[in-house]
């Protein structure tokens, strides 16, 4: 990160990707914005992800961690980082060009807002078969993507909402931004596609679909929060 402008750390936790996160990380050193960085924290995948995000040489920060999860390797990004503002970027999912530069001159003119999201459109992985894709809910319309894929927030606003929590194995960014809107975190949803998500046997959300339980217990620790402080 060498401009003038404020710099923004873009983090990665993958495991066992090597079969898109190539497309992945393109998609974010092909952003226009001049001062950024990338950081893969590789959460002990077992195949050939080390060598092709390693590949890409200086342009990406690689970080090794035992399999711990999702939120540990977001976590340890984090930490490891030491950008001004956050973004974060799964493994299978894509960047549209321009996201970083509309997103940080919104919120360099509206220092009131917080956080800035984007729209998010998904798209089957070609080689699902039609009976497949019958299987898995895909959007046929841009949707408001309030994810992590699509967020942009100062480092120091999204440590006054806290690191994610290690807790929970699935809906991670939904209990960080559960917390965020508890503390009436000013938000801005962009009109512009800025997330391309990937739809695939594989995704985390359907590895993790017998832990949907973990919404519920988020919720219920969302209304013991609110209860314990009727303030906010």
């Amino acid at each position: 990160m060498t401009d003038n402008k404020p710099s923004i750390s873009t983090i990665m936790t993958v495991y066992n990707g090597e079969k898109y996160i190539k497309e992945a990380i393109r998609s974010i050193l092909d952003q226009n914005y001049p001062n950024f960085d990338l950081w893969v924290i590789d959460d002990g995948s077992t195949e050939q992800t080390k060598e092709i995000v390693t590949s890409f040489g200086k342009d990406v920060n690689y970080i090794f961690q035992k399999n711990s999860g999702i939120a540990a390797g977001w976590n340890n990004g984090i930490s490891s980082s030491g950008g001004d503002y956050l973004a974060f970027l799964d493994s299978d999912d894509i960047w549209t060009g321009g996201k970083l530069q509309p997103q940080m001159e919104f919120l360099q003119s509206n220092p009131q807002i917080k956080a800035s999201f984007g729209l998010m459109e998904e798209f089957y992985c070609p080689e699902l078969t039609d009976e497949t894709k019958k299987k898995y809910k895909c959007n046929e319309q841009a949707v408001p993507g309030y994810s992590a894929g699509t967020i942009l927030i100062s480092r120091k606003n999204f440590m006054e909402v806290g690191i994610f929590n290690h807790q929970w194995e699935k809906g991670i960014f939904s209990d960080w931004f559960i917390r965020a809107k508890e503390m009436n975190t000013p938000m801005h949803m962009d009109g512009k596609v800025m997330l391309k998500r990937r739809i695939h046997e594989n995704n985390h959300g359907i590895q993790k679909r017998d832990k949907y339980v973990d919404y519920v217990r988020m919720l219920k620790a969302s209304l013991d929060r609110r209860r314990s402080n009727p303030s906010n």
